[in-house]
């Protein structure tokens, strides 16, 4: 490396180009190539999107782009319960942080992932739907129909009570209005925050929770827009 050489956090030489760019590349190469809804539900007779198709699509393209992705976990419940059939079903839920990484560069995706196993697969499951969501949100993936987890269209006895008004843990909310303190970056906490009232309204119908974490989002939202403003002004 020459004296006068650009070079970035840890010594590496200056990116060619952002994460951002790196991931709009990719958005719009998924998006030429497309994903087929080639799943289908047998019982309740629709079509949906694999995750496999999806991962086998994104991961070849993120690897042209040079740009890689880990995943933190954090979060994971599992129980079992009965089914209607007499089995037993363990049923796992977790939160993914996605970091896709350019080079130093990164861009942070949230996500939620839950999913049901009769053996001892459920939360691998959920990791595998978590990272899913992760590029569907990141990529702009248009996704219709249901999570792989329902393709057989089993159901557990409290499968019907989930559906039902319920309450998300404190613990949950007090979670994601911290992580939204920390986001400096108007689109990333727009993008946490579509996570957090996604759960809050279809997995636990709690209304309640949606309106703590909007009012959460909207006084966050309304710091950084005038952090960004004294910026512009000075």
């Amino acid at each position: 490396m020459s004296d006068t050489e650009a070079t970035n956090e840890g010594g590496w030489p200056a990116a060619d180009k952002s994460s951002d760019d790196s991931m709009s590349e990719v958005a719009e190469e998924i998006a030429r190539e497309g994903v087929g809804k080639l799943g289908t539900n047998e019982r309740q007779n629709y079509k949906y999107r694999k995750l496999d198709d999806i991962l086998d699509c994104v991961g070849p393209i993120m690897a042209r782009h040079k740009l890689a992705m880990t995943i933190e976990c954090s979060d994971h419940k599992s129980e079992w319960r009965s089914t209607k059939a007499g089995g037993d079903m363990e049923f796992a839920t977790l939160i993914g942080k996605f970091t896709y990484r350019y080079k130093v560069q990164t861009r942070v995706t949230t996500t939620f992932g839950r999913a049901s196993d009769s053996a001892d697969k459920a939360t691998n499951k959920a990791m595998a739907f978590a990272t899913k969501y992760a590029h569907v949100i990141t990529f702009n993936i248009p996704v219709i129909g249901s999570d792989d987890a329902d393709a057989s269209g089993e159901e557990t006895v409290a499968k019907v009570a989930q559906q039902q008004p319920g309450k998300m843990p404190q613990k949950l909310i007090e979670k994601m209005i911290a992580e939204f303190g920390t986001q400096t970056d108007i689109d990333k906490l727009r993008n946490n925050v579509s996570v957090a009232l996604s759960m809050a309204q279809n997995e636990y119908a709690d209304a309640a929770a949606h309106k703590t974490l909007k009012d959460a989002a909207n006084k966050r939202l309304a710091e950084l827009v005038a952090a960004k403003k004294q910026q512009v002004q000075a």
